[in-house]
């Protein structure tokens, strides 16, 4: 496991981009919606997103939750099963996640190489900034 330690820089970077991420989430309101509806400019956004993706300038972390869902309760014949794996090769940058075996808690089953992991752990601490709603 690999620790990081956020500077007082860092830590002033990192709220002024908590910041800009509640303002951008602001600016998702009905006219936005609207305006995604047509078409136009929901293509012009997803352009500029996925452009700096394509040219190598960003890297994209996929997660994908299988919360719920009943993998340890899988009956073949022998009882429950210990543990599971996925079917497809890790990609690079995935996060699943998944409740753990007792179901008390939730696991995450990451493939990325080390040097992004303390990447990872940043935006962890910056979703444990931000307030949520879960409706369960």
């Amino acid at each position: 496991m690999s620790t990081t330690a956020l500077s007082d820089a860092s830590n002033a970077a990192f709220h002024d981009l908590v910041s800009k991420l509640r303002s951008a989430i602001k600016k998702v309101n009905d006219d936005y919606i609207r305006k995604a509806k047509t078409g136009d400019s929901y293509l012009n956004d997803v352009s500029k997103l996925v452009s700096p993706i394509m040219n190598g300038e960003l890297e994209l972390c996929a997660f994908s939750s299988w919360c719920r869902y009943p993998v340890y309760e899988v009956d073949y014949g022998w009882e429950n099963p210990i543990s599971f794996c996925t079917s497809f090769a890790p990609m690079k940058n995935t996060v699943i996640l998944v409740n753990s075996r007792s179901g008390d808690g939730i696991e995450a089953l990451i493939a990325m190489p080390q040097h992004n992991v303390p990447v990872l752990e940043t935006q962890i601490r910056l979703l444990s900034c931000t307030p949520t709603q879960i409706n369960s």
